[in-house]
């Protein structure tokens, strides 16, 4: 892929770098806009549980991704959901939110391909807007009857979680793009990618004083590399340390949907261009983009789809389509090490977000987060039992069944459907000094009954 990137970077031969983002009129519009609504289910996969995921796929890529598409309903369906395949014709992004609406026990939804998507305006600035199609009970206006939305009232929380996997701005053939992109997809589900289970925080001069911004719950401290000193968060520096195979990228940098641009004390540490992602092609599935448009995937060669589509390995970016990016990553991060998937993790931080409503002020800021690539995969550490997040303080609504000031994992449990309902929890446990097995019963009425340890000779 690498390969075929950077000839025809050479071939294209200008890059923009200009700070100017185009506004809605500007940018090329989905051919699928002008067509009428229509929408076709093409397969349905069972899961084990009751909740759903939709793929939407646009119908130019319904059939030369037949197979690949398969697999990956497949892939996602093995995790437990029921999915279900829906090939878009025509329509707007009303007609989608429409279709999410009335599709009951709805989780989330994967959009691939070219489909048409929500734009939000706030002051004198335009961009898309992700979270019109998560909230699907909330008020949406459009004021000046410009095409933009500019009010959003009532209900704001989102109910489910989307993510959007589209190569059409990215420098390379489409098809040949987002084949490339699923093949990887189904090499990390497998765990035949080979990368290690460590992040890496890369937090410029401006946001210094941050530091594993949550990636512990994840990754455990010892797994996380902090690079937060003034004198080295340069551009050069950071095309090294993606050099390293972390699995996780947290940025904190200044930037336009094309280019991180990096400051040491005094004056300015260079800029990394999208040309510059393609020849590093870091050992990173999943990045945190804090940095302003660089999830504008509706520009051509924004570096959000540069590290997706323009790598071997790139599989999840959280970022912004517009200035302005995520802040609380506990509340991200935090989710993702008990367990859940990225796309759970950002609805359930969206709604942390939207308790009470949402200021002026998070309009301005947060409106243009989205997922690009698949909100369905989830780190290697979370599925390792590193995190501890279950039992912090922001998740009141789980009960802490172990006090242990040692090494918790791997938890797991089930209930049954008698009368009285009882719980069994188990995990591993270095509460006595080596990993036990430990385990608490649950029984209505009663509720939790003393932490019992499974002689070390029996497992």
């Amino acid at each position: 892929m690498i390969s075929i990137i950077v000839s025809m970077i050479l071939a294209y031969a200008v890059i923009p770098t200009g700070p100017s983002v185009l506004s809605m009129e500007e940018t090329e519009t989905s051919p699928l806009e002008i067509l009428p609504a229509s929408f076709q289910t093409v397969s349905t996969v069972r899961g084990s549980d009751g909740s759903k995921v939709l793929i939407i796929v646009a119908d130019y890529l319904a059939d030369p991704l037949a197979a690949t598409l398969a697999q990956f309903q497949s892939d996602i369906a093995s995790d437990g959901w029921t999915v279900e395949m829906q090939v878009m014709s025509g329509g707007t992004v009303e007609d989608i939110k429409t279709l999410l609406q009335s599709t009951s026990n709805l989780d989330g939804a994967v959009l691939v391909g070219f489909l048409p998507c929500a734009w939000y305006e706030v002051g004198q600035e335009e961009f898309p807007c992700e979270l019109f199609l998560m909230d699907l009970d909330g008020s949406w206006t459009d004021s000046d009857l410009d095409g933009l939305y500019d009010g959003h009232g009532g209900d704001v929380a989102p109910e489910i979680w989307v993510g959007r996997i589209d190569s059409h701005t990215a420098y390379g053939p489409e098809l040949l793009l987002l084949t490339e992109y699923f093949a990887k997809n189904h090499i990390y589900r497998t765990g035949s990618m080979g990368l290690n289970p460590e992040a890496m925080t890369f937090n410029d001069d401006d946001w210094n004083y941050y530091t594993d911004c949550g990636l512990d719950d994840i990754y455990g401290s010892s797994s996380v590399t902090v690079i937060n000193s003034s004198s080295q968060t340069t551009a050069e520096n950071y095309l090294l340390n993606l050099d390293q195979g972390y699995e996780f990228v947290h940025l904190m940098a200044h930037s336009c949907p094309w280019g991180h641009t990096f400051k040491v004390p005094g004056g300015m540490a260079g800029t990394v261009m999208v040309p510059e992602i393609a020849q590093v092609n870091p050992h990173t599935a999943f990045l945190q983009l804090f940095s302003c448009s660089n999830a504008r995937w509706v520009e051509e060669g924004c570096l959000g789809n540069w590290y997706l589509f323009g790598t071997d390995y790139g599989l999840l970016i959280s970022g912004a389509a517009k200035t302005g990016s995520m802040l609380d990553f506990e509340e991200f991060y935090g989710p993702l090490a008990a367990g859940l998937n990225f796309g759970e993790a950002f609805r359930e931080w969206w709604n942390y977000e939207a308790q009470g409503g949402f200021s002026s002020w998070e309009i301005a800021w947060f409106y243009g987060n989205a997922l690009l690539g698949d909100p369905t995969l989830k780190p290697l550490a979370s599925d390792m039992g590193i995190g501890s997040h279950l039992s912090g303080q922001q998740y009141s609504e789980y009960e802490q069944i172990s006090s242990s000031s040692f090494s918790d994992c791997f938890p797991d449990a089930a209930s049954n459907n008698d009368t009285p309902r009882r719980t069994v929890a188990t995990w591993l446990s270095g509460e006595n000094g080596r990993l036990d097995i430990a385990a608490r019963l649950y029984e209505e009425g009663s509720g939790w009954g003393p932490v019992i340890y499974v002689d070390a000779d029996e497992y």
